[in-house]
Parts: structure tokens; sequence; C-alpha cells
């Protein structure tokens, strides 16, 4: 295969590991259990990919830089923006009778929907922008120059 077939490859795939994870996010922000389960296994799965792909490049820094931004996206959003999400908008006290939320006045429980809009905004902002710029940069063939930034 000619290098430049092997770079098409290659776009193809990562754009593929892209798409997945837009994917899995918007499983989640359907919010029903069912779509959540299969938006965490699309998630799982595209991760396992980049792992496996990103040894094939590691001599290729755009491509590299992509796997290494999706992984990390992946860690991040995993570890430090779901739980704060899950915390802050009381899905886990809710669900596991910590907060009886029959008890609650309505005016409170307006604001805490509220709240938990802003915050799902704010959630799905953060995938769908790092996602959406990582993607851009690859579309343009340019490898991604602050991998470890927790932004954008």
């Amino acid at each position: 295969m000619t290098d430049q077939r092997q770079d098409f490859v290659a776009f193809l795939k990562i754009r593929h590991l892209y798409i997945m994870i837009l994917m899995s996010q918007i499983c989640v922000l359907i919010a029903q259990m069912w779509w959540v389960a299969c938006g965490w296994g699309l998630l799982l799965a595209a991760v396992i990919w980049c792992y496996m792909r990103r040894k094939n490049v590691q001599d290729h820094d755009v491509f590299s830089s992509h796997y290494r931004w999706l992984i990390r996206t992946f860690w991040i959003g995993t570890f430090f923006v779901t739980p704060v999400f899950v915390v802050a908008t009381g899905t886990v006290a809710g669900h596991l009778g910590i907060v009886d939320l029959e008890n609650v006045p309505p005016e409170t429980m307006a604001s805490f929907r509220h709240a938990r809009w802003i915050l799902k905004g704010l959630y799905f902002s953060w995938w769908f922008g790092r996602l959406l710029i990582g993607y851009a940069l690859l579309r343009q063939g340019r490898e991604i120059k602050h991998v470890k930034t927790w932004i954008f």
C-alpha cells in the first residue's frame, strides 16, 4: 500500500472513532436507561479501539495525537466531568433514595430542574466541543498541538 493510501485508511479509522464517540454521547443525552447503556457501550468500544490502533501510528504525529486526544477525552470525561454532572444534578441521590424528592416544594424542584438542564448543557458542550475541534483538525490533516489540555 502506498503512503497516501495508508494515511487515508488511518484517517477513516480515526473518523469512525470520532463518530462512534459522538453517537455514544447522543445516546446518553436521550437519557433513557437502554440508550445510556448503548451509549456507554459504544464509548468503551471506541476507546478500546483507540488503544489498539494507536500502536500502529506511533511514527505519524497527526494520527497519534488524535488517538491520544480521544483517549484523554474519555478518561477526563469519565472520571472528572461525569461524576460532577451526576452529583450536581442529584440523579444519584434521587435514585438511591438519599433525597426524598416527593417532599420537596414545587418551586425548589423547578429551580432544581433548571440547574440540571444548565449542567447538562455544559456537560454535553464539553464532550461535543472536544469532539468537534478534534474532528475539524483531523479533516485539515493537522495534529492536535495541546493534547494534554482539559478544555479545548
